[in-house]
């Protein structure tokens, strides 16, 4: 992990990371809860429309990351007993890259949605980690077509800063 006395890093590594000549960033481990709707947008009784939470872990600058010539990797984690996150994944990892990381890693040159490893945590029937691949559509500035891998033996796996599932 880049040191915290560095805080604003700018590094180069034009043969790591092919597209980007610099990148400004500020590296940690952002941890949070992440609201998002479900496509089930019917009032109840009250006439509140229910809106899921999901938490997210966000290793931004971690040495693993570039060590793979990633900027960042994301945990999504879905609430048990709540709605899983696996049909949402596309418009999740989107709110999260635009709202949260396009605030914390700035490309000089080019851009960075192929440099984030996105990572799906669910509960069901096991806990079990998935590396989600998503495609970026830059016209619309959004992430679809999801395709998932079972995550094994992994940095994160054995680092990880998630609490464990209630």
């Amino acid at each position: 992990m880049l040191s915290k006395e560095e805080g604003f890093i700018i590094f180069k590594r034009k043969q790591e990371l092919s597209n980007l000549d610099s990148v400004h960033l500020w590296p940690g481990i952002y941890k949070f809860e992440l609201p998002y709707l479900t496509g089930h947008n019917v009032r109840d009784n009250d006439g509140l429309v229910k809106v899921s939470n999901c938490d997210v872990e966000m290793h931004i600058g971690d040495q693993n990351n570039l060590d793979q010539h990633l900027i960042a990797t994301v945990i999504i984690s879905a609430k048990k007993g709540g709605v899983g996150t696996t049909n949402f994944i596309e418009h999740i990892a989107t709110l999260i890259k635009t709202g949260y990381i396009d605030q914390v890693v700035l490309p000089k040159y080019g851009a960075i949605y192929d440099r984030i490893r996105w990572v799906e945590r669910n509960y069901y029937p096991d806990e079990i980690y998935q590396v989600v691949s998503l495609e970026w559509n830059s016209e619309l500035n959004h992430y679809s077509n999801p395709k998932w891998i079972n995550l094994e033996n992994d940095w994160i796996l054995k680092e990880n800063k998630l609490k464990p599932y209630d």
